[in-house]
């Protein structure tokens, strides 16, 4: 046997046995994959990966919570006194969005949520008492004392012009589907 055939199975050796501890040793470096988890649910094939959708849930008190444990179930949301919350949510559009709207509407026309500022004030006072943000869904929601409120949304310096909103906070309760339009000038 030459010495060149002996290097070679000798590396050889070496190589089966360093991936034998390679495949044998348990995993210490931590995943780099967000929001991958196993599924303990499926029996055929309980470590299959499963991919979370959404990063974080809103709650009816209005804070967030993210994914928790195999099956990337939101974790639960704060538990208070929400009887006694009260406020305000709904959301802010732009439209038109074509030129010559269409007498049967298209969905390529329809309003288009606007991510702005909003101001409250309490109705007959011109005094801002909040303001607050829609998100990029056009989205909002506040917390607010019972009683009545105009809402502002924030309009460019010509346009969009958006029209002011008067809505009533009853005690205890969430007064949703408030719309405040924007209107984008398109004609």
């Amino acid at each position: 046997m030459s010495k060149s055939t002996i290097i070679i199975l000798i590396a050889i050796v070496i190589l089966i046995g360093a991936s034998f501890l390679i495949y044998k040793s348990p995993a210490t470096a931590p995943s780099i994959i967000p929001n991958i988890s196993t599924n303990s649910n499926n029996p055929a094939n309980p470590t299959s990966p499963v991919a979370c959708t959404q990063e974080a849930k809103q709650c009816p008190d209005g804070s967030y919570v993210g994914r928790t444990g195999p099956n990337c179930q939101f974790a639960q949301c704060p538990v208070g006194n929400t009887s006694s919350k009260s406020g305000l949510s709904g959301m802010v559009t732009l439209g038109p969005t074509c030129p010559v709207e269409p007498v049967q509407p298209s969905p390529t026309c329809s309003p288009k949520p606007y991510a702005t500022s909003i101001s409250i004030m309490k109705a007959g006072s011109g005094n801002i008492i909040k303001t607050i943000q829609s998100n990029n869904l056009g989205a909002f929601s506040v917390n607010l004392e019972p009683g009545s409120y105009n809402l502002q949304a924030k309009g460019g310096t010509t346009l969009p012009r958006c029209g002011a909103v008067t809505a009533t906070v009853m005690s205890g309760k969430f007064t949703n589907n408030i719309q405040i339009s924007c209107d984008t000038g398109i004609r």
